[in-house]
């Protein structure tokens, strides 16, 4: 049955303590929220306010130095892996059960030198939180899973119930703007109303092609003159009514949250929840 869980990222106010956002998520009924490891190494003994009162917890997990897949070095993924499983252990334990992760690109090389690699990597990741009843969203970029027909053959060939995607649809504009070998480059359709089309046929061909394997989405808005993202959802380039019509077709019931820059106050939040009280 389609119930989706709306909720907000707490990167959005990161000094704000978990019973602010819980008094700013009420007059909306928004019941999920979205931590990250070092709000909830700040906060370890009130994250159960969250927990009490709220249907759903996720986790972003890191993805800077030190915490990013896919480096140069082969060797850095037993790594990485080692670190992130200690994180999905703190986050757990807390009552987070999906956590989304950046699958990164090599720079300068194809997908396909590095597409066992990837694989191999997000099976495991998924087989660390299926150890906590918990589950992996991959976060579309370039290229594993930046386009809807690479991405869901990508989660095909990784082939487990714990890993599928957290659909960020705000990433396409940078994906419209990435080579073959992951490197920016510039594109004409920038800031033009083909451009803006072309990024809602994206989002929607995504939701469509990934399917049931959507297990969390983050939703913000671009700025039509530059595409700055990350910008309240309820004004901007992307128009979300027919990708929440496909979401109402596919009975989704996870969490879709609120991802904004942050900017010292709650309005973006406030004009983005108001709006979305019509998808429910």
């Amino acid at each position: 049955m389609y119930d989706p869980k709306f909720g907000l990222s707490v990167g959005y106010v990161p000094d704000a303590t978990p019973g602010e956002f819980l008094r700013r998520l009420a007059p909306f009924a928004f019941n999920a929220i979205e931590l990250n490891i070092p709000y909830i190494e700040r906060h370890r003994h009130d994250i159960s306010l969250f927990r009490d009162a709220l249907r759903s917890l996720t986790c972003h997990l890191p993805h800077d130095a030190g915490h990013k897949a896919l480096t140069a070095d082969v060797a850095d993924d037993a790594r990485v892996l080692e670190r992130q499983k200690r994180h999905i252990e703190l986050a757990a334990s807390l009552g987070c059960r999906t956590f989304v992760f950046h699958l990164s690109n090599i720079g300068g090389q194809r997908i396909e030198q590095y597409w066992d690699r990837s694989v191999a990597f997000a099976r495991r990741l998924g087989e660390i939180a299926g150890e906590h009843n918990a589950t992996i969203g991959l976060e579309n970029s370039y290229p594993v899973v930046g386009r809807a027909g690479i991405a869901r053959k990508f989660l095909d060939a990784v082939d487990t119930d714990n890993v599928g995607m957290t659909l960020d649809t705000g990433h396409f504009w940078s994906i419209l703007q990435e080579n073959d070998v992951g490197r920016y480059k510039e594109n004409p359709l920038k800031a033009t109303p083909e451009g803006n089309r072309l990024l809602n046929t994206m989002c929607c061909n995504m939701a469509r092609a990934v399917n049931t394997r959507i297990f969390n989405i983050h939703i913000h808005n671009l700025r039509p003159e530059d595409w700055k993202d990350h910008q309240p959802v309820d004004t901007g380039v992307m128009q979300y009514e027919e990708f929440f019509a496909i979401l109402r077709d596919i009975d989704y019931d996870r969490t879709v949250m609120v991802e904004l820059r942050p900017t010292g106050d709650w309005r973006g939040f406030e004009s983005s929840a108001a709006y979305l009280q019509r998808f429910r």
